[in-house]
């Protein structure tokens, strides 16, 4: 374990940290630095340890509870010595709307890619791509009737990479552009 004993201050309260959905953090300057640092040890693999290792993983710990982010770091790094078991179905649904992929949703349930698939499947009797799909373009088309947001910020919140290739999905789905689903007021279940 990388804090066998001395674990730092933010992390004595492991107990009462509740898992974070999966988040994307911008680097900093800091970061870059540390990263640089590395890149003597990846042309000089015979100068790595077990304690070296342990050593350069407690230094990024206590570096990210630095950056501008480090409340929801902090909260992450402890969540992940916390003895909490979330469930599957908990895991997915608290990202749906994250623009992230199959990849990183199996390493979210601690599942290899194939083991996901097939827990996925058992769970939903669909693949990951066509639920993820289904429930980004039902809450979409919600979001569009609201007319408070642009299409582009609907794309964005529902976790759509684009606004061409949400648009593209929709229309798909609907056989009407999002504009049209929105003034037309279309309200309808989907296939």
């Amino acid at each position: 374990m990388v804090f066998d004993r001395e674990f730092p201050e933010f992390l004595l309260e492991v107990d009462k940290v509740r898992p974070l959905p999966y988040q994307k953090i911008k680097s900093s300057a800091l970061l870059k630095t540390y990263i640089d640092g590395l890149q003597f040890y990846f042309e000089n693999p015979e100068l790595v340890s077990d304690e070296l290792l342990k050593l350069k993983l407690k230094e990024l710990i206590l570096l990210l509870a630095k950056t501008d982010n480090a409340a929801t770091i902090k909260t992450l790094v402890a969540s992940l010595f916390s003895k909490t078991v979330v469930d599957f179905k908990s895991v997915i649904e608290a990202n749906i709307f994250v623009d992230i992929g199959v990849n990183e949703l199996a390493v979210l349930t601690n599942q290899s890619l194939s083991t996901f698939k097939r827990s996925f499947f058992k769970h939903y009797q669909t693949t990951p791509a066509n639920y993820i799909r289904k429930r980004r373009l039902e809450h979409s088309a919600k979001m569009l009737l609201t007319k408070s947001l642009r299409v582009a910020d609907v794309a964005y919140k529902c976790g759509f990479k684009d606004q061409g290739h949400f648009s593209k999905l929709l229309t798909k789905e609907f056989l009407v552009s999002p504009k049209m689903y929105r003034l037309n007021g279309i309200d309808q279940p989907m296939n």
